[in-house]
């Protein structure tokens, strides 16, 4: 099975990530998985091609979404603000 290419955005759920999510969708180059640790928002959500919730420390995850997705890009903005 061939895994999806993605840009992973961490923090998803934040001011920076909320974001950076409507900006990379208004754009339409990249498809977002969005991480946080809390449930989206369905705005965030709908612009997401996936999201999940857990926690960036989370090895097993981590390990899960690198087998699930392609991920090319990381947009680490978890705890920024």
């Amino acid at each position: 099975m061939a895994r999806k290419p993605v840009v992973l955005v961490t923090g998803a759920s934040g001011e920076m990530g909320h974001s950076l999510i409507h900006h990379l969708a208004e754009r339409g180059t990249f498809d977002v998985l969005a991480l946080d640790l809390r449930t989206m928002e369905p705005e965030v959500a709908r612009r997401s091609a996936a999201t999940r919730v857990g926690d960036i420390l989370d090895r097993r995850l981590l390990e899960r979404l690198m087998s699930e997705f392609e991920i090319s890009v990381v947009f680490h903005l978890a705890a920024l603000l």
